[in-house]
């Protein structure tokens, strides 16, 4: 219950995320299957994050612009398209 309040608070403003992250601690500390799943998850997230830094520290500051832009323009176009999911056209002819 508290993951599915959480996924409801992310497209707004405030701590949906650490919500989720809460709730998802919550289920670990009852179940030993979902703590060593999470635990498997975060060894393999936390060589992902590694690798992003390592690519990162190592990329000249024009790709880093580049990247920015890229994840920047990304979100944009997500978040518009919820947007649009959610409210679609309200043109009613």
């Amino acid at each position: 219950m508290v993951v599915g309040g959480g996924l409801v608070a992310v497209p707004g403003p405030g701590p949906g995320w650490l919500i989720i992250l809460l709730g998802l601690v919550m289920i670990a500390g009852e179940s030993l299957s979902f703590a060593r799943f999470a635990d498997r998850a975060e060894i393999k997230l936390r060589r992902l994050a590694r690798r992003v830094a390592a690519v990162w520290a190592a990329s000249p500051a024009s790709a880093k612009v580049l990247m920015i832009l890229a994840l920047t323009f990304c979100a944009t176009a997500s978040g518009y398209g919820i947007y649009y999911l959610i409210f679609g056209s309200q043109n009613s002819y």
